[in-house]
């Protein structure tokens, strides 16, 4: 047995089979948990011992046929608590019939009495090492998320959580949001961060460096315009605002606008209403 100290559940109504899986796979350096029906099983792992030891768990061994609970029913409720443990199927009346039933359930593997003990072990080793392989992945997962946030942004340090867990609330409101920071720092990351982590993310994320556009055509550019409002507006031109109209509108450098673009900007913030120039 090449996983030794594996958690495995074994259910039997059978009460040589329960003594023989005992003994072989005690004497391999394996933890077991033995119960002589699904009912019971399913008690221990729902409510009961089991319920809190699951992350431990390696495997679920189940009879097909028992009085009450079946294996089959046994494993459908097994995957609703705990769906990352693989489970194996053993039986002595095996049918094709039963043998797609497992395969609906999900079941790792389905093996026919009598059988060797030396497969079993096989069969159980691989599904042992693909429940850890798969336990893994999910740890390493989950690191990734923590490092990475969203958005390309990346960072363990305790200010860096600080942050993830602040966007975290504020992509949730539909307030305005003011980012302050020195130029290079990652202003626009952080409004790509809120936008892609709340309920904007498939609508559009709009920026603007309210700086690179000369003042006269800012006005224009941000709130847009209609045909004939001043020279070369041939056509009626939709603004940033509209534009971003569900998503977000990230305007950066808004500091250093003229003043009296300041206050129509407030204005449009305050009312959320735009009025083309």
């Amino acid at each position: 047995m090449a996983h030794t100290g594996a958690h495995i559940i074994l259910v039997d109504d059978d009460i040589a089979i329960r003594e023989m899986l005992s003994e072989y796979f005690g004497n391999k350096g394996v933890r077991l948990s033995v119960f002589e029906s699904g009912n019971a099983a399913f008690d221990a792992i729902s409510k009961g011992e089991l319920s809190e030891q699951l992350d431990t768990v390696d495997l679920l061994i189940t009879d097909l046929s028992m009085p009450g609970m079946n294996g089959i029913e046994l494993i459908h409720r097994f995957n609703r608590v705990a769906p990352e443990i693989p489970s194996i199927l053993i039986t002595a009346h095996g049918t094709i019939d039963s043998a797609i039933e497992a395969t609906k359930a999900g079941v790792y593997n389905y093996i026919i009495k009598p059988f060797k003990l030396a497969d079993l072990e096989i069969t159980v080793d691989r599904a042992v090492s693909y429940r850890r392989l798969k336990s893994q992945n999910q740890a390493l997962q989950l690191e990734v998320t923590k490092a990475s946030g969203v958005g390309g942004i990346i960072g363990k340090s305790r200010p860096m959580q600080e942050l993830f867990a602040l966007v975290n609330r504020v992509s949730k409101a539909s307030a305005n949001v003011f980012i302050s920071g020195e130029s290079g720092t990652g202003k626009e990351m952080v409004a790509k961060f809120i936008h892609e982590s709340g309920d904007r993310k498939n609508k559009p994320f709009v920026a603007i460096n309210c700086t690179a556009i000369p003042a006269n055509l800012l006005e224009s550019e941000l709130f847009g315009h209609v045909k004939g409002s001043f020279t070369g507006a041939v056509s009626d031109k939709i603004g940033l605002f509209e534009e971003a109209n569900g998503g977000t509108l990230f305007l950066d450098e808004i500091g250093d606008l003229d003043l009296s673009l300041q206050a129509k900007l407030l204005r449009v913030i305050q009312e959320r209403k735009i009025k083309p120039v």
